[in-house]
């Protein structure tokens, strides 16, 4: 009897534990699927540049010089807008570019997609609040480091 008894408490300490674990996964996803529709609500609407940090990206030399050179023109002429129904325009002094727009379940990336691009592009979100949002690129061989913007009214 007492050997039952034992057994029991073992098997009932090892389903306590095992249903301990179960819940701290289903709530650490829970959360990283909060952030993430958080986020999708945070950045709907017009963003605009306020800063761009080209940092010590790889750029080749003439390629950084212009990026320098049009710097005020590409944060006055720029603005980013990620609708609701997850549509994505985007204008600028090299034209405007339509597509859609959708935020990773953990919250850590915005992937746009572009008309007539087979390729998805996907961008680390750095920070974002109601009305600022640093982006920097995913792939470190790109133009610019990070992204300073502000919600438009």
């Amino acid at each position: 009897m007492k050997l039952l008894q034992t057994n029991n408490i073992f098997f009932m300490k090892q389903n306590f534990f095992l249903l301990l674990g179960l819940m701290f996964i289903f709530s650490v996803n829970s959360f990283a699927q909060n952030v993430g529709a958080n986020n999708s609500k945070m950045i709907i609407g017009k963003w605009k540049i306020d800063s761009l940090d080209v940092g010590d990206s790889p750029l080749a030399v003439q390629y950084k010089q212009i990026v320098e050179e049009k710097m005020a023109q590409i944060i006055e002429t720029t603005e980013v807008l990620f609708y609701p129904n997850k549509k994505y325009l985007k204008k600028g002094f090299d034209g405007t570019t339509e597509g859609t727009w959708r935020i990773s379940k953990d919250g850590q990336y915005v992937s746009v997609k572009i008309k007539g691009r087979d390729k998805e592009d996907r961008t680390k979100i750095i920070s974002i609040t109601d009305d600022k949002l640093i982006i920097a690129p995913d792939d470190p061989n790109a133009v610019n480091a990070k992204v300073y913007m502000y919600k438009a009214k």
